[in-house]
């Protein structure tokens, strides 16, 4: 019998060009970083992640691409209600999430994040109030219950 998570199922439709959907994120490379960057042996949440084994780093607008796309003179063109940062979250709030990520590493990630107060509506974006999240409502009211 095989089990399929409609989330997972849902969200792996929406992996990019050089992207695939994997349940234990490991430490992908941001373009400015190099092999020896230090990664724990921890998976972090289920998400879209660069194919591995083709150089792929992802730039600061969050795509998969070849090193040699990579480049001080890229541009740092984010998203509305996005900002560029060197030192980012590898795990990014979604509204996905229900307000209650999972576990993450606490590596850097250079890249474009979503603004304060802002979350991304799927994996790649765009950045919303979180008060916009499909679900909202029953999330707050879950979160609410677990904290009386």
């Amino acid at each position: 019998v095989l089990w399929y998570s409609p989330v997972a199922l849902y969200a792996y439709t929406y992996c990019g060009i050089n992207e695939v959907w994997t349940d234990c994120k490991g430490c992908e490379l941001s373009c400015g970083q190099d092999e020896n960057t230090p990664c724990p042996l921890v998976c972090g949440p289920p998400s879209c992640e660069c194919v591995a084994g083709r150089g792929l780093r992802r730039n600061a607008q969050g795509a998969c691409v070849p090193l040699s796309q990579c480049g001080p003179t890229a541009p740092m063109n984010c998203g509305p209600n996005m900002e560029y940062s060197t030192c980012g979250t590898a795990c990014p709030e979604k509204c996905t999430d229900g307000g209650m990520p999972g576990p993450c590493t606490m590596q850097c990630v250079a890249g474009c994040f979503c603004k304060q107060g802002y979350v991304l509506q799927w994996e790649q974006g765009p950045c919303v109030p979180r008060a916009l999240c499909p679900g909202e409502k029953f999330f707050a009211y879950e979160r609410n219950a677990m904290n009386l």
